[in-house]
């Protein structure tokens, strides 16, 4: 064999031994996130996985985990805005119920002076201070209406316009929001306590309901009820709240059917 081939073959033998050291391309990147090799591995050896598996199981658990802090993070948000349209509706309602006994107070004290009721008025005054005594907080930061809040004063037309009935559904929803019902369930009762302490005052809305109960029966002319407790029969407004609570999964159709007061 001559100089010049034993060279050449030392060479080829070189390059196959440099060939057969190829470094993991996943160690870089587990090393980044956390991994060691098995002779630096300090828990039970059964735990220890490769680098490849290891950037496998976070390319899969990562994204879970995040999304399901993503959730969670959400649920608290709902639940603090949740929270803070509660207080906000039940700050509006006391401050409200306080305003209209305060008016009914001056309004006696008035009534005093004007017949010289000199007792009559005093007394009013008594009660005047003790109100004081109650008086809403003010708020500070600007005033905050809940979704549910808009929404009951667009479907019920009459707050804020008749004064009797804005009064006294304020009184109820200060008494209401002291139950343990949900926020949606306080206006709903409002609403429902208010039509029927003034059914004259909603006369289409009564005659909607009766109509929507009651069918005529084709062979004696004769109104013929159903089953007045069912989804059909529900007022126009309790079919948008019901719509909406079922779409935003916090209850079921049976559900709000049950627990609506029927009349």
């Amino acid at each position: 064999m001559s100089e010049e081939t034993e060279v050449k073959t030392d060479v080829e033998i070189k390059e196959v031994s440099v060939g057969e050291v190829t470094p993991d391309p996943n160690e870089a990147k587990a090393r980044a996130q956390g991994w060691v090799p098995k002779d630096e591995f300090r828990g039970g050896e059964d735990k220890w996985i490769d680098a490849k598996s290891f950037v496998e199981r976070g390319e899969t658990i990562v994204p879970i985990m995040r999304e399901r802090n993503e959730h969670l993070e959400k649920e608290i948000r709902e639940m603090k805005e949740s929270f803070k349209e509660f207080s906000e509706f039940h700050r509006q309602t006391e401050e409200r119920t306080y305003q209209k006994a305060l008016k009914e107070i001056e309004e006696r004290k008035l009534a005093a002076v004007e017949m010289a009721n000199k007792v009559e008025y005093e007394s009013a005054e008594a009660e005047r201070v003790e109100l004081e005594k109650s008086k809403p907080a003010p708020k500070v930061e600007k005033t905050y209406e809940p979704p549910e809040w808009r929404e009951f004063k667009t479907t019920n037309a009459w707050y804020g316009v008749d004064q009797e009935l804005t009064a006294e559904a304020d009184a109820l929803g200060g008494a209401y929001s002291k139950q343990d019902i949900p926020y949606y369930k306080m206006l709903e009762k409002v609403q429902e306590t208010i039509k029927k302490m003034h059914p004259e005052k909603f006369t289409n809305v009564r005659r909607e309901r009766i109509s929507s109960v009651e069918s005529v029966s084709s062979a004696t002319g004769l109104p013929k009820k159903g089953n007045s407790h069912a989804y059909e029969n529900l007022p126009a407004e309790a079919k948008a709240q019901c719509d909406k609570w079922i779409k935003s999964g916090l209850l079921t159709k049976e559900q709000y059917i049950r627990d609506y007061e029927w009349e």
